[in-house]
């Protein structure tokens, strides 16, 4: 370093760099922050300190702040009352807003002081609710018409209830009437909220209507629901809702009417009418974007299942029943879990599907895992019974397959469906046959195999030793022959140039025929093949099914294959997916036509297949059928490709 200095002396030490300087101050400004933070400490602050510092605002919707110990705060809809305490009015003086309730400050479990109990409380008007537990007991009414915000995590209401004008329910608090408490609603109401709505062994009575539109959803346990009047509807339209061992009684309805919803009963008694519709019109691989209705057990009134809406019986509980069962044209009913003790879904007046109108009812089996690993089946499996249906022609249109889609049936098994009707009851039943075990047959086949390879290998082998032995036989009669017929030295010994000589005649030797050619035979040629009662023919049947992606009828599955036909030669099977006909991709019915309707005798088709998730192209070529036997059809389908 002295060195270069002497020989440098302008140049500065390392030090006095640039890249020094920065890098000291960086240091020294991180140090200097690490204190900072270090010597910063807050605690929880008080009531009153929060108040003092927002007094000034009248309404703070929600307020933040993360601090040192991972501390949250948040102070909502605060407020302070002349008298120095938490009021749950405000003042004659204030303006017409929405009542605001106390303080809240939330920070771990709730404290005695976040914890609000109300006895005998009148809402007036429209209101607003936050702290994190609020609990009303007694006597609780809704005097005048208005919107309750609950915006804390639970409020319950016990004792008596009663809204005598109309009144919606908002915010994301889990509301919850408890065991023992009486709801009277007399007039319309909405729970409306993102939080949960909750009936745990409560009893609703209602003269109105009253809509659960919930995005939390809604659950009732152990409850009783009076629809008294006509009036009384009870809309259930939250996305998620359950109902368990709960009593649904009167002459209102129970609607279930808004696309996306799914309701679970289980172990309920339904005597109003449930009706599952909607407006939705697209559809998906199950039962359409409208709402799904799972029956575990339980007994019900007039179910009506509407286009795109479905209802699923869960035939592993208690048997469900129902008065008259209605599938309209676009509707589904399921048939889930299903095993070999199922359970039987009961109708005691009529079950009607609508199969005469496009589209069509239809009806469907999911396998359960005990069902697939039972194999097969010695007796019918009842599934459905509807009493009172005189009609015998009507009972036998349910085994109607192509109205039916059976799902997850166990491998090498053949599902169906039968109908037997007995009277005036209507009995359709399902059972699971095993097509004959493939693994024993594959075994004899394996078994078969091992001579046949031996024979084939011991054949392979006299077939090279004889036709060494033919070669070699060959090579011995063409010696033997050569040297019998070797030209001898028997010509006269006189000059072959002398006058008067006379070459003796040679004979040519029929071993030496390998030399000379045989003489040419004539070609025969066949005759024209007579095509004119022939049609070219591709040889399937093809479906079309929906991609499941907002596709409709755009999936091209090969439904049947003719024997002998060019398919079933190039090796196309039942089920696979026909992509691409040539480059060309297969997405619609026309396109299909179009392309069958032009090809001719002996031309060769490349086909892009999809089988069991894997790619394949298979060369079909074209062959003549006859004229009146059928070569192609189309079978349209609701289903979705899976």
């Amino acid at each position: 370093f002295f060195e270069r200095t002497m020989q440098s002396p302008r140049q500065s030490p390392p030090w006095q760099s640039p890249q020094w300087l920065k890098a000291a101050c960086m240091a020294v400004s991180l140090f200097i922050v690490l204190l900072i933070v270090d010597s910063w400490d807050v605690g929880t602050p008080a009531n009153e300190d929060i108040i003092s510092e927002f007094k000034s605002l009248t309404t703070i919707t929600q307020f933040s702040q993360n601090v040192k110990g991972f501390h949250r705060f948040e102070v909502l809809d605060i407020w302070r009352s002349t008298n120095g305490t938490n009021s749950t009015s405000p003042s004659p003086s204030s303006s017409p807003s929405p009542t605001v309730l106390p303080p809240i400050i939330l920070g771990g479990a709730p404290s005695p002081s976040t914890i609000s109990t109300v006895t005998d409380y009148t809402f007036e008007g429209s209101q607003v609710v936050s702290l994190p537990v609020q609990k009303y007991q007694g006597t609780t009414t809704f005097g005048t018409s208005g919107t309750t915000t609950f915006t804390g995590t639970v409020v319950e209401f016990s004792g008596i209830i009663n809204i005598v004008q109309p009144r919606t329910f908002t915010g994301s608090a889990t509301v919850t009437f408890v065991q023992g408490s009486v709801a009277k609603f007399t007039a319309p109401v909405t729970f409306a909220g993102q939080g949960l709505t909750k009936f745990d062994r409560a009893e609703v009575e209602t003269t109105q209507p009253v809509a659960f539109e919930s995005t939390g959803g809604m659950s009732a346990s152990g409850t009783t629901f009076k629809l008294t009047e006509a009036t009384s509807i009870m809309r259930l339209r939250s996305p998620v809702m359950s109902l368990v061992t709960s009593t649904l009684s009167g002459i209102g309805e129970t609607p279930i009417d808004k696309a996306g919803t799914k309701l679970t009963s289980s172990g309920n008694t339904w005597s109003p009418p449930m009706q599952i519709s909607s407006n939705a019109t697209v559809r998906t691989a199950r039962t359409g974007t409208g709402p799904v209705v799972q029956l575990c057990g339980g007994t019900h009134g007039p179910t009506v299942v509407g286009a795109t809406s479905g209802l699923a019986v869960d035939t592993s509980c208690q048997g469900a029943t129902a008065t008259v069962l209605t599938v309209d044209s676009g509707g589904t009913i399921i048939f889930e879990n299903v095993q070999p003790n199922s359970k039987v879904f009961t109708v005691s007046t009529t079950a009607i599907l609508m199969w005469d109108v496009e589209p069509f009812a239809m009806m469907e089996i999911s396998m359960s895992a005990v069902g697939k690993a039972a194999g097969s089946w010695t007796d019918w499996v009842p599934l459905l019974i509807a009493k009172n249906m005189p009609d015998e022609a009507r009972c036998l249109r349910w085994k109607n397959l192509k109205h039916w889609k059976v799902s997850s049936c166990a491998v090498d098994h053949e599902c169906q469906v039968d109908a037997q009707h007995e009277g005036t009851t209507c009995t359709v039943s399902f059972k699971q046959e095993s097509g004959g075990s493939n693994t024993s047959l594959w075994w004899l086949l394996l078994l078969l195999l091992i001579p046949c390879l031996c024979c084939c290998v011991l054949l392979l082998l006299h077939c090279k030793k004889f036709k060494k032995f033919k070669r070699d036989r060959k090579e011995e009669k063409t010696e033997d022959v050569v040297a019998v017929e070797a030209p001898r030295n028997d010509y006269p010994k006189e000059d072959p140039l002398a006058d008067g000589f006379v070459a003796p005649a040679v004979t040519p030797m029929a071993s030496f025929s390998s030399q000379t050619s045989p003489p040419a035979e004539p070609a025969v040629f066949a005759p024209p093949v007579d095509t004119s009662n022939l049609r070219p023919w591709f040889g399937v049947g093809v479906k079309w099914l929906d991609d499941g992606k907002g596709g409709r009828d755009n999936v091209c599955v090969v439904h049947e294959v003719y024997p002998d036909s060019p398919a079933e030669v190039a090796g196309i099977l039942a089920e696979d997916v026909i992509e691409l006909w040539g480059d060309e991709l297969v997405d619609s019915e026309a396109m299909w036509r179009s392309k069958v309707k032009f090809i001719g005798i002996g031309d060769q088709i490349n086909v892009s297949l999809r089988r069991n998730q894997m790619e394949r192209r298979v060369l079909v070529e074209i062959t003549g059928t006859n004229k009146g036997k059928s070569g192609t059809k189309t079978v349209k389908s609701m289903n979705v490709v899976e």
